[in-house]
């Protein structure tokens, strides 16, 4: 949480202490922090091998998060919305 105080100031301090943006921020970062951790055996494995396997792992090591980012952010806003219009 400090990362997104640090780095993300645009962010409302009121959402710092919100159960929702505080498990969003933990599901976003085990997402990409298991991203890396797979990217990283997936690279070992592949340490010996040619470049378009290696390079189409670091590219979806990266990919992949973003894409699960974009979704599940508008997946939570989402729900906020429809929380605040019942």
């Amino acid at each position: 949480m400090s990362y997104l105080r640090t780095f993300a100031p645009w962010i409302v301090r009121e959402f710092w202490d919100q159960p929702l943006f505080i498990r969003t921020a933990y599901v976003l970062t085990s997402v990409w922090a298991a991203s890396f951790v797979i990217a990283c055996v997936v690279l070992a494995a592949l340490a010996h091998g040619s470049a378009g396997p290696r390079v189409t792992a670091q590219v979806l090591a990266f990919v992949i998060p973003v894409v699960f980012t974009i979704r599940y952010v508008a997946h939570i806003q989402g729900k906020a919305r429809a929380a605040l219009a019942d």
